[in-house]
């Protein structure tokens, strides 16, 4: 039987706020770095652990309270939230999901301006709030689309103001705490609090690491920016991406999706204590964060027993980053799968306008036990890019000696471009542990 896969598409994607733009500082001066209490994606929880959420913009730190702010681009004011303490205004496009900036925290009796007005680049807007707790006088300042019409009733957060500010200089790196007493990193098994010996690992586990950053003002421990992980040894992994402070603000019911809670590694964020522990397994290596990222984990029976290095590297948007690594040893006897990509009539060549190919692919279980992995292929572009995955069949089970064979057909749209392409079949762990691959050359005509 035949399959169809999908086509190849390229396309380009627009954010928000488009390319390039940068925006000045919401104090004076503006054209100066200011401190940050809190990060975009944060962990917060001043409830004594009972509501843990993301912080879902930046905390500007102003030194005192009562601080003028000054708008940092041109738009019409789109909501006024009254009060104090929690007072706050938006500034954007004036229509239903348009785009904005939003600055909270300024008493409205401080505001300068109503529902409708029209603001500038520079324009005094209000005051800070004079925090009561900690001394903490700030700006939470948020890039937002507006929700239910027009003016917004509320909003959406949908990026990290701190790509956007100029100029962002820190020279800072992320920095790393042991996650257990003596040990760099911790390992409990996937989705759980039970906690492994890091010289006798075995099964499904999780990778857990504390790392904080700080952002110009040492009092306030922050989250990284972004934060990747490698596993070095008889079998090596590909860097993944598991966590970066970009895009829309997930859902706070994913919290735990990055940010451990457990007796043994509790994150907390707060005024007094800041540890943010990442399980850095739980993703699918996308960087969206979703509550199916808990399926995944380090699941060592893909490699063999010995030693293996972790590493671990986080980043700020600065330049900076820190590289920290810990080893461990496996107790498994690994995994060995085979996979073949064979063309039916090679070699393949697509005309300019677009065409197809027909493939078999055929998969084996080698080992002596049966074994779930994921299968999956990659293309590699004229310009020696990726693209992919064009197939990804994440649970596929094979007993000891099964063998798995299927014919396939890609289509090559008209608007790929021209030149040498290399489609690659990979079996592993999706996607960063691979334990065979296989692949054949194919052109597009000019």
């Amino acid at each position: 039987m035949k399959t169809t896969t999908s086509i190849f598409i390229l396309i380009l994607c627009f954010c928000l706020t488009a390319v390039g733009q940068t925006i000045p500082w919401i104090y004076q001066p503006t054209n100066e770095v200011h401190p940050l209490g809190n990060h975009y994606m944060e962990f917060q929880d001043y409830s004594g652990g009972m509501m843990s959420y993301y912080h879902d913009g930046i905390d500007i730190m102003s030194g005192y309270g009562q601080r003028p702010v000054f708008s940092c681009s041109d738009g019409v004011v789109t909501h006024i939230s009254t009060g104090t303490m929690y007072g706050g205004i938006m500034i954007g496009d004036p229509v239903p999901g348009g785009e904005g900036w939003l600055y909270w925290h300024i008493p409205s009796s401080t505001m300068q301006f109503g529902v409708g007005d029209s603001v500038y680049t520079g324009d005094f807007i209000g005051r800070v709030a004079t925090w009561s707790v900690y001394s903490f006088h700030h700006v939470h300042f948020n890039q937002v689309v507006g929700t239910g019409g027009y003016p917004w009733s509320w909003y959406e957060s949908t990026d990290d103001p701190l790509d956007y500010l100029v100029p962002n200089d820190d020279d800072d790196p992320p920095f790393f705490h042991n996650a257990v007493p003596g040990q760099k990193f911790a390992f409990p098994q996937n989705n759980t609090s039970n906690y492994l010996s890091p010289a006798n690992l075995s099964g499904q586990i999780d990778i857990i690491a504390n790392i904080g950053d700080i952002v110009n003002d040492p009092e306030w421990p922050l989250n990284p920016y972004e934060i990747w992980y490698w596993i070095n040894g008889p079998v090596s992994t590909n860097p993944v991406c598991s966590f970066i402070a970009a895009g829309w603000c997930p859902g706070d019911n994913t919290i735990n999706v990055c940010y451990q809670e457990d007796a043994t590694c509790q994150t907390q964020g707060n005024y007094v204590v800041r540890d943010y522990y990442f399980n850095l397994t739980n993703t699918d290596g996308d960087s969206v964060i979703e509550l199916s990222d808990t399926d995944y984990s380090w699941n060592t029976e893909f490699f063999p027993g010995g030693d293996y290095w972790i590493f671990v590297e986080a980043k700020d948007q600065f330049g900076n980053s820190t590289l920290d690594s810990m080893m461990v040893t496996l107790t498994g006897t690994g995994a060995d799968i085979s996979i073949s990509l064979t063309p039916l009539n090679p070699p393949v060549v697509i005309p300019a306008a677009g065409g197809s190919f027909d493939y078999t692919i055929e998969i084996t279980n080698n080992g002596t036990a049966g074994l779930t992995f994921a299968g999956w292929i990659m293309v590699t572009l004229p310009d020696g890019s990726f693209y992919g995955p064009v197939i990804l069949a994440s649970n596929i089970y094979l007993p000891a000696g099964g063998n798995l064979t299927r014919d396939r057909t890609q289509f090559v749209p008209e608007n790929a471009p021209p030149g040498d392409y290399y489609f690659n079949g990979l079996v592993g762990d999706y996607p960063g542990v691979i334990i065979n691959e296989h692949g054949f050359d194919f052109v597009k005509e000019e």
